[in-house]
């Protein structure tokens, strides 16, 4: 491992497919690499792997996508007794949450403010932010941990992470929604870090051949894990699917980060 290797790591949306993004967590682990980050940075589902991550706390995030269920997602959830009366009765369901303003996902805002301990992420070294949009003010956001009011991070990642079509999150008197519409790889917050010497974007919106596409900007290697394949609907809250995805993040980040392990590459 290189020891003068500092990453800052940027996490993007993707709704169900960020089960991904734990997989890659785990290679960086196995890697040896894990303790070079140092600083994380989502948008979405991005920021909420990314809270996990700063917390240090691998197991709390696989436990998370090993019991995620449609029900701890979504509020009111129609009943169905056969695959038929599924499709209707979701189709009916999703119609009337869209007059209503959206779908309500307070399950999921109960699940993360149980899950999410910001006094754990404000203690952390690293460095911690999102990016959200503001539909009060009509624009994007980046929030880092320090510019956050005490007590409201969590609502800040909720409010990142807010898809397009869920109800909008409310934090005062302003509206918020998922900080990927305008911004889904926020690189941005890493352009001026004069201490990070290697990006790692994991990508979870499209698949790439298995080997990473790098780039160099001002002598900072950006290295781009993407999925070797397409990792479904990012609605798709399916276990079997979720742990495919995990386990595929982990595969391709062992072979696509292996270089960055070894004494001498780049």
């Amino acid at each position: 491992m290189k020891d003068d290797l500092k990453i800052g790591l940027v996490l993007s949306g993707g709704g169900s497919r960020g089960s991904f993004q734990v997989g890659v967590w785990q290679a960086l682990v196995d890697l040896g690499l894990s303790g070079n980050i140092i600083s994380v940075y989502g948008t979405s589902v991005g920021a909420i792997n990314g809270a996990a991550i700063v917390q240090d706390d691998f197991q709390l995030a696989l436990d998370i996508w090993h019991e995620i269920t449609y029900s701890k997602v979504f509020a009111h959830l129609p009943q169905y007794d056969s695959e038929l009366s599924k499709r209707k009765l979701y189709l009916n369901w999703m119609r009337g949450a869209f007059l209503k303003g959206g779908l309500d996902v307070s399950p999921l805002k109960d699940l993360l403010r149980e899950v999410i301990d910001e006094q754990i992420i404000r203690d952390s070294d690293l460095d911690y932010g999102m990016v959200v949009f503001d539909l009060t003010e009509k624009r994007a956001k980046y929030m880092v941990k320090e510019s956050i009011p005490t007590g409201k991070l969590t609502e800040y990642v909720i409010a990142s992470s807010t898809f397009p079509g869920f109800q909008p999150h409310r934090i005062e008197d302003h509206l918020y929604i998922d900080g990927g519409i305008y911004d889904n790889r926020p690189i941005s917050f890493l352009r001026n870090d004069q201490d990070v010497n290697t990006i790692i974007v994991v990508d979870v919106t499209m698949a790439r051949h298995i080997w990473p596409k790098k780039r160099v900007r001002n002598k900072v290697d950006i290295l781009y894990v993407r999925p070797s394949r397409l990792l479904g609907s990012p609605l798709a809250f399916n276990h079997r699917r979720i742990m495919s995805n995990m386990e595929l993040g982990y595969q391709n980040a062992l072979i696509q980060l292996a270089g960055l392990a070894v004494e001498g590459l780049p």
